[in-house]
């Protein structure tokens, strides 16, 4: 591996854990992180839940539509 791109890898690492762990507001940034993290999560959930629901619902529709074209019908004498 390069030497300087070591460098400037460990040096990224380095600055990134210090805005991290910054003893003033290091905290504040974790959470943050964290509540985008917790926010990005539940976007994932409720976007899978839906389309989870839309499939049951397709799924069912297209059953029940199954079920009434291989059902006879019933002829019009019957009627008279």
């Amino acid at each position: 591996m390069n030497k300087g791109l070591a460098m400037v890898g460990g040096a990224t690492l380095g600055a990134g854990l210090m805005y991290l762990f910054d003893p003033t507001a290091g905290n504040r940034r974790r959470s943050l992180i964290r509540d985008k993290f917790v926010h990005a999560a539940h976007e994932v959930e409720d976007f899978t839940g839906s389309k989870m629901r839309h499939l049951r619902n397709k799924s069912k529709g297209m059953m029940h539509e199954m079920k009434d074209a291989m059902t006879p019908m019933e002829s019009d004498s019957s009627m008279s």
